[in-house]
């Protein structure tokens, strides 16, 4: 569409090539647009469709779009948080949209990040009440307890729920079902 090429470069979108031309970052897999918390598209994430690596890809780093500062679906879901009066923080898309498709609305994922401060800066705007429901893996557990005095720094009211099996919420829906969870 005659976009001009060295700004697809700059936004992550492609990448050149050594010996000239370039390549497509996102191929092969699904893109999510990222939107920041007003609702403008500042990045992109993508998951790998067959086998590849990494298996989730985002946008790099840049003057509009930093992970450590956005969450993936808060534009579209803020209503719900403050509906609810509650967020559901995950580590993904997939997390996410599995979550959303079961009736939970008022969640939000981190991408490929650790919360950080200016996560919970962001999510004080909506609520205070704050469920960390991250992987059930080991690496997923230590980044929610590494969240826990972030979000209490803040003024935030963090819990914790941990998935049994190294499940993930996705899985964890999948194999035990959607009042399961909530239960």
């Amino acid at each position: 569409q005659n976009f001009p090429l060295d700004i697809a470069v700059e936004a992550g979108l492609l990448k050149k090539k050594a010996q000239g031309g370039y390549y497509d970052l996102f191929r092969d897999r699904i893109i999510f647009p990222i939107f920041s918390h007003s609702g403008e598209c500042v990045g992109f994430g993508g998951r790998v469709i067959e086998q590849g690596q990494p298996k989730y890809l985002n946008s790099p780093e840049s003057v509009a779009f930093s992970k450590g500062r956005t969450f993936y679906g808060l534009y579209e879901n803020a209503k719900f948080i403050r509906s609810e009066d509650e967020v559901i923080v995950v580590e993904g898309y997939m997390d996410l949209l599995a979550l959303f498709q079961a009736g939970f609305k008022n969640v939000v994922a981190t991408l490929g990040t650790a919360l950080t401060e200016s996560h919970a800066k962001l999510i004080k705007r909506y609520t205070r009440n704050v469920i960390v429901l991250f992987d059930g893996d080991s690496a997923g557990q230590n980044a929610a307890q590494r969240s826990l005095p972030i979000l209490l720094s803040q003024g935030l009211l963090p819990r914790g729920l941990t998935l049994p099996e190294n499940l993930d919420p996705d899985e964890y829906l999948q194999k035990f079902g959607v009042e399961s969870l909530k239960d």
